[in-house]
């Protein structure tokens, strides 16, 4: 995983709980929305993987496969919030923990398609480092 998108989660789970005094969220509700951010931090490095191979696949042409995916993960996002909060009574903090295994889902479900439909888009070892003076300039 790209180190910027770790550490975007790291510093979200960090500075969860102060972002959230910052923003004025009630005394009653901060300490569960803070668990819940902190867990929706927790998927941002699946959330990079997901818009990178989306975008990859979208240069090579195809443009559906990623929404499909997109559209299946978030119906599975809405049956897993079905089943763990609606049926089985957890609470608040398993959506956001729902909602992180969609987006592991949906990025797995990338990898894998590229894997076995487009060898020209396979990444090797080290082909995983960002180019900092391209990403500076942009």
């Amino acid at each position: 995983m790209e180190k910027e998108s770790l550490a975007a989660a790291f510093l979200g789970v960090v500075f969860s709980k102060p972002l959230l005094k910052a923003l004025r969220v009630p005394d009653e509700i901060l300490t569960i929305a803070a668990i819940y951010l902190s867990i929706i931090f927790m998927g941002v490095p699946f959330t990079y993987f997901y818009n990178a191979v989306s975008a990859a696949l979208k240069s090579a042409g195809d443009s559906k496969t990623p929404l499909k995916y997109l559209a299946f993960v978030s119906i599975l996002n809405a049956v897993l919030n079905l089943i763990f909060i609606g049926a089985l009574g957890f609470g608040i903090v398993c959506s956001a923990l729902t909602t992180v295994i969609a987006e592991a889902a949906s990025a797995l479900l990338c990898i894998l398609y590229v894997y076995r439909k487009i060898p020209l888009l396979r990444l090797n070892r080290g082909e995983f480092k960002a180019d900092m003076g391209l990403l500076k300039k942009h």
